[in-house]
């Protein structure tokens, strides 16, 4: 070995080893529960050659769990492209939605191009309206000119929508959801006493919070709980995808106007 190689391999040995301990202490961290190592390996993940995409949803998915807006952009953005998974669009809204409601503009974005796609344009309005109104200093606030256009009630409609769904923003940070370490209330999974599958914010042992259960039919909702039944804003989906009920609940059942 020359004396130059003598003195690069320690060197290089060096770094490798912080390296390696780096990308173990980021791991760590992750698996303890810090979103932004989650975010990060994540993106990692994403970012390699390929991608994998099951590990990005993976990471993803923990970090949207506690609450963390980029991550939920992404996987809606995975859900509706089939990235890594089949393409699911209610799974799409679904974190795109949760997205919103934690101030991310781009879900707001992403869900209004989503609705107006599939020619819902009562929807693809909603939410350029919340975009618009979330982004005033937005350097593309004319982005979404080319959705399709309504009729003065169909946008008095949309507007007054996205002030049911902003104020449902609310009833949900009003929610005692608080980070899963504390335990107060917890983020699990349970079996539900009538076979159901929940998934969610659990408060003495009952769903209380955000939170999704799927039905033994198939059915699936995704909403708010107090303790134990299907209340406030939620959305109820069959089997195949398709919505059932959106809107409000109260004590389990919806608020069927």
């Amino acid at each position: 070995m020359t004396p130059q190689r003598k003195v690069l391999f320690p060197i290089l040995c060096f770094i490798c080893f912080i390296s390696l301990g780096y990308s173990l202490s980021l791991k760590q961290k992750a698996l303890r529960g810090d979103t932004d190592a989650q975010i990060r390996i994540g993106f990692n993940y994403m970012n390699q050659t390929p991608s994998d995409w099951a590990s990005v949803i993976f990471w993803f998915q923990l970090a949207s769990d506690r609450e963390q807006a980029i991550p939920c952009f992404w996987l809606g953005h995975l859900y509706q492209n089939g990235l890594g998974t089949p393409v699911n669009l209610s799974k799409s809204i679904y974190f795109y939605e949760k997205g919103a409601s934690l101030k991310s503009t781009d879900c707001s974005k992403a869900l209004a191009y989503l609705y107006d796609k599939q020619f819902r344009h009562l929807e693809a309005n909603t939410w350029k309206i919340i975009y618009l109104e979330s982004s005033k200093h937005h350097a593309n606030r004319s982005s979404l000119d080319n959705i399709g256009s309504l009729s003065s009630l169909e946008h008095q409609q949309a507007k007054l929508l996205a002030a049911e769904i902003k104020s449902s923003w609310l009833v949900k940070n009003e929610s005692p959801i608080l980070d899963p370490i504390t335990k107060a209330p917890e983020f699990r999974s349970i079996a539900l006493s009538n076979g159901n599958y929940y998934k969610g914010y659990i408060f003495r042992d009952k769903p209380h919070g955000y939170g999704m259960v799927k039905s033994n039919n198939g059915e699936t909702y995704f909403g708010h709980f107090k303790n134990g039944r299907m209340h406030g804003p939620g959305q109820q989906f069959s089997s195949d995808g398709q919505i059932i009920f959106k809107g409000h609940w109260s004590n389990g059942k919806p608020l069927i106007k």
